[in-house]
């Protein structure tokens, strides 16, 4: 879910999410991972509403994945 999504700032919430879903589901099937991991559902929700997608975005560029694939996924999830 988008951070503001995360953070309960459901004013925020449009069709962006909609397309960070998109890079989400993008990161999942290029690395094996969803954008946020953590070791229980309280620490992914405080990655989520923090934005914390260095660990993504890392993963993304190992990947192996058509550069330009790799390209549209991040930017869904920005």
């Amino acid at each position: 879910m988008p951070p503001e999504q995360a953070r309960g700032e459901w004013d925020a919430v449009d069709a962006r999410a909609d397309v960070f879903a998109l890079g989400g589901i993008l990161c999942a099937v290029l690395t094996g991972s969803p954008p946020y991991v953590g070791p229980n559902a309280a620490a992914v929700m405080a990655r989520a509403a923090k934005a914390d997608l260095a660990a993504a975005f890392e993963w993304l560029d190992g990947c192996g994945a058509d550069a330009e694939l790799v390209a549209l996924a991040k930017r869904c999830l920005s």
